[in-house]
């Protein structure tokens, strides 16, 4: 066998295997069905105790959606490879930024079954996963910074492996523009300085100047102030008048 049979296998966790003691002539025609658990992998088709004569049989019908040769390079055994395509790489990666949020989006990827969401912040990478294993074709990142830039990236996932990742795209989240009053609590040698949480990314900026100059247009940044909305600067009696401000971008 199977020499011009047809043969009917049913893949899945419970395959059948032909055992043959001596020797076996493949020419026929071979039938394919998805039976419980099947998925991709290896499946034993037949067992021979002799020699084995290939002639290439037909594969007649089968599951689709997946690719399928013969491997004949196990002495005493014929099996069938079948291999799940990995998916293809999403597309049309969208994000679109505002306080203290992130919102992206993608076109559908065929045969995929979940998608791996990717986030940078340096432009190109090294990419970390912040969603794994999702559905939905839309995620909103919600620990991003304002003023901070973020690279995005994803990828298509399905039992077959990974797609290559997407178009890479940026987006920078940005504060309330709404100008607001800086409120000030003295401590002992030091002043902290806040305001609200939706205008991170705001610089504050200082001057320290004695009373007589008065403002001018020296303005320091304070460093990494747009990161937060608290800062705690040191006084000092010795030290001149101080004026500080918000600024942004």
């Amino acid at each position: 066998p199977p020499h011009a049979t047809p043969f009917n296998f049913v893949l899945g966790t419970n395959v059948a295997t032909i055992n043959v003691r001596s020797n076996l002539l493949c020419d026929g025609t071979f039938n394919f069905s998805a039976g419980g658990g099947f998925t991709n992998g290896n499946y034993t088709l037949f067992t021979y105790g002799g020699a084995l004569s290939w002639a290439a049989p037909t594969n007649n019908s089968a599951p689709a959606g997946y690719i399928y040769s013969f491997d004949t390079n196990t002495a005493g055994q014929v099996k069938l490879l079948v291999v799940l395509p990995l998916p293809p790489t999403p597309t049309n990666l969208l994000a679109a930024a505002s306080n203290s949020i992130v919102r992206l989006s993608w076109s559908p990827a065929a045969t995929a079954t979940s998608y791996n969401l990717k986030r940078a912040i340096t432009n190109g990478g090294p990419y970390a996963v912040i969603s794994s294993g999702a559905t939905a074709t839309n995620y909103n990142d919600t620990a991003v910074t304002n003023a901070v830039t973020y690279y995005y990236v994803v990828s298509a996932q399905n039992g077959g492996g990974e797609s290559t990742n997407s178009t890479q795209v940026s987006a920078n989240p940005a504060p309330s523009l709404t100008p607001v009053t800086l409120t000030n609590v003295p401590g002992a040698g030091h002043l902290t300085l806040s305001w609200p949480a939706d205008h991170t990314g705001w610089r504050l900026q200082i001057q320290t100047n004695n009373l007589q100059t008065g403002l001018t247009t020296n303005w320091l940044p304070v460093t990494n102030s747009q990161y937060s909305n608290q800062i705690v600067l040191p006084i000092g009696p010795d030290n001149g008048s101080v004026f500080l401000r918000l600024s942004y971008p």
